[in-house]
């Protein structure tokens, strides 16, 4: 844990002579690590540390919290002197590392004993992003105290507390919709990434919500860049497209392990392997077509939630001559290289939310797959609202239906994007100068 230098004295930078605006903007970031093998996580984290990189008048320091041990120095390929440290929810109470502790002791009086606290005592911010969608009960009672414990230690030692645009809720029980409540009222600043979640958040606060601290904001994975991958997957990418029309498919493990499971949590109105085998085989009706499989959940994640194990299984039950027309990506561990193969893309459709923004952003003609709220609002961010089907609802022969059409309008979807998608890149701009102005004496 780094306890040298300004963060180590408890102090906030500010107070300690230096001039306005002159220096560094220190921040921490929760919910967003890069170890979880869930690309779409790490690229809140990256696209967040870009953000800062780009905007930040003179540079930025931030510790991101994730689940190793100890601290860490990382080179993310931004100008952001970054320190990934180790802060996790956890039953061992003996760990530094542990937030539940550090959440006791800050609460108790005793943060100047515990080297986390001191370090973040002496940011300027904490930033929290939930991971995209755990800012709600619908995970369990575990889940929930885990995402909601940075938020609370934040405000526990009086630092700036700023909610990252996300989802907010569902929240089902009294004492939890108390608890979001708290946090989003102590708050510096709230977004939220779609107008469901900010009227969630307006229906909790009543009369206390602020339309100038609670906002609608963007999801701040539209900013990630896309970065060519190093291992000559390029090559193949581009033989693909020149031997026909490439449209890549996100599977989710999440849904494709945990069929049965997952059918009785969300709803789903069809078992998601029949659904997204009768998908891929509306896709290979046109011979042209060559589908890429891309991961988006890649270990070291656990095995039940692996998108690669779950592209290989459904490659493998196909008939050799349409097998040989599909092809699963390689396993990259960088968001940003992903988005470097769903650029090449002529159409995409997703299943992970994330795998769908990436290929939004970059004006990919995309279908969503959705098993929850949160796709539709994302979509509605660039005008894609009608772009979505929902697999709570309709049958195999409504999703061949929507496939075809989707398929069909891609060249006008691609027109449509390249009108909102670059309005959409200035409202992340825009959330990230706000952001900043707010930190910075």
């Amino acid at each position: 844990m780094p306890e040298g230098g300004e963060a180590g004295t408890g102090a906030p930078a500010a107070r300690r002579g230096s001039i306005p605006g002159s220096r560094r903007l220190r921040v921490g970031l929760f919910g967003a690590p890069l170890d979880t093998g869930n690309l779409g996580v790490s690229a809140l984290g990256l696209s967040t540390l870009e953000g800062l990189a780009r905007f930040a008048p003179n540079g930025v320091e931030c510790l991101l919290f994730d689940h190793g041990r100890g601290a860490r120095p990382l080179d993310c390929g931004t100008s952001a002197r970054v320190t990934r440290v180790g802060c996790f929810y956890s039953r061992r109470f003996y760990r530094r590392e542990n937030l539940r502790t550090a959440l006791a002791m800050a609460r108790t009086g005793l943060a100047g004993l515990h080297p986390l606290l001191r370090s973040l005592r002496g940011l300027d911010g904490v930033l929290d992003v939930s991971g995209g969608d755990s800012f709600a009960d619908l995970y369990g009672d575990w889940r929930f105290r885990a995402v909601t414990a940075p938020k609370a230690l934040a405000m526990a030692i009086g630092v700036p507390l700023v909610l990252l645009p996300q989802t907010y809720g569902p929240f089902s029980t009294g004492e939890t919709r108390r608890r979001a409540r708290a946090l989003l009222l102590g708050a510096r600043r709230v977004w939220a990434r779609d107008a469901h979640s900010l009227a969630v958040v307006r229906e909790l606060l009543g009369p206390d919500f602020s339309a100038e601290r609670h906002r609608d904001g963007v999801d701040v994975a539209f900013g990630l860049p896309a970065r060519a991958p190093a291992d000559g997957a390029g090559e193949t990418i581009r033989t693909l497209r020149e031997d026909g029309v490439l449209l890549g498919l996100n599977v989710s493990g999440l849904l494709f392990h945990r069929e049965e499971q997952a059918r009785g949590q969300y709803g789903l109105a069809t078992p998601y392997r029949t659904l997204i085998a009768a998908l891929l085989g509306a896709l290979l009706e046109d011979p042209a077509a060559r589908v890429l499989l891309i991961p988006h959940v890649v270990p070291p994640c656990s095995p039940e939630e692996d998108d690669v194990t779950a592209c290989e299984t459904l490659r493998a039950g196909l008939p050799a001559d349409l097998s040989e027309r599909v092809f699963v990506a390689p396993t990259l561990g960088d968001p940003r290289e992903i988005k470097w193969l769903i650029r090449h893309c002529d159409w995409f459709c997703g299943t992970r939310m994330h795998a769908c923004i990436a290929a939004l952003s970059q004006g990919i003609p995309t279908l969503g797959i959705a098993y929850s709220d949160k796709t539709a609002g994302v979509f509605e961010t660039v005008s894609m609202a009608d772009h979505v089907v929902d697999a709570r609802r309709g049958n195999i022969g409504e999703l061949t239906e929507r496939v075809a059409r989707s398929l069909a309008a891609r060249v006008e979807t691609a027109k449509q994007l390249s009108a909102t998608v670059p309005q959409v890149q200035q409202r992340w701009e825009a959330q990230f100068r706000t952001l900043i102005a707010d930190l910075l004496p």
